[in-house]
């Protein structure tokens, strides 16, 4: 099975009435856009499922040495966890560009309550760096987890 026949059968096997969407009212200044779709809602846990799954592994792996039989276990499947939340996150991207146009090359587009797709003006739009969804739950940790080992 190919990376995107594995991903696809993942996302599809969600349950959209387990997905764990942010709680976050949009805030003052954020302008919302509408509810993204029960496709882009099962990419967004899908993301957050293998953000999950890696940032257990770097736990794991943060008390082994590299010659360890466990640590060579484990590496390749990090690594493959990597690949494959950063193709969910460029198809997550993707699919809010496409379902909501006004996000294109935005920097601060957010999801809220509901799966609610909101962005905040910044001088930094239409930047060539793209869009970033920012992604307000990851685990207990944050974004730090997922940058540490």
């Amino acid at each position: 099975m190919n990376i995107f026949e594995t991903l696809s059968k993942q996302a599809q096997d969600i349950d959209l009435t387990l997905i764990e969407l942010p709680k976050d009212e949009p805030k003052d200044n954020e302008k919302p856009l509408g509810i993204m779709s029960e496709d882009a809602m099962r990419l967004w846990e899908l993301n957050n499922q293998l953000k999950s799954r890696m940032v257990a592994l770097k736990k794991e792996l943060k008390g082994l040495a590299e010659n360890d039989d466990r640590y060579q276990e484990l590496a390749p499947k990090l690594n493959e966890l990597i690949i494959h939340q950063d193709a969910v996150s460029t198809l997550l991207s993707a699919t809010i560009n496409l379902e909501f146009p006004d996000t294109f090359n935005k920097n601060h587009v957010h999801v809220r309550k509901n799966g609610q797709i909101c962005w905040r003006p910044c001088s930094c739009d239409n930047a060539p760096r793209g869009m970033v969804i920012e992604v307000v739950s990851i685990g207990p940790g944050g974004f730090s987890d997922l940058f540490s080992i």
